[in-house]
């Protein structure tokens, strides 16, 4: 679903024409266009660069993700190491928010990440002992 959403706000940026947030929200498109132009309008979001940049972000992310959940289910090592990486990223990020504003779902998120990558870990580190 978050690849799918990556590649709608992928399509909407190459629109030529971005709804104005001043305008009202257009009916006749698609549910999921019409999703995406509520949430612009809401979050007061204009440039269009900045939407293609954060789309570009989401989806290389979402797709990350797809690629690192396949390769978890088939038990590889690189997988492992994959969501290592990007939960450490996510606590980065969760610390930074955190440091910004206090909010327990980010606090949850933060530990959530710091105990996936924990877990990960271990589950390598007795992978190769196992090997030796």
């Amino acid at each position: 679903m978050a690849c799918g959403l990556g590649c709608v706000f992928l399509y909407l940026s190459f629109q030529t024409s971005m709804p104005n947030t001043n305008s009202p929200i257009i009916i006749s498109t698609g549910t999921e266009e019409l999703l995406i132009r509520y949430i612009l309008r809401f979050i007061n979001l204009e440039p269009k660069e900045a939407f293609f940049q954060i789309s570009l972000v989401f989806f290389i992310l979402s797709a990350t993700r797809l690629i690192e959940a396949i390769g978890l289910w088939f038990d590889k090592n690189w997988a492992s190491y994959l969501a290592i990486a990007s939960g450490l990223i996510y606590a980065t990020l969760a610390t930074y928010s955190l440091n910004q504003k206090f909010s327990w779902i980010t606090a949850l998120v933060l530990i959530l990440s710091l105990l996936v990558s924990a877990y990960l870990t271990v589950r390598l580190i007795k992978a190769k002992e196992g090997l030796k």
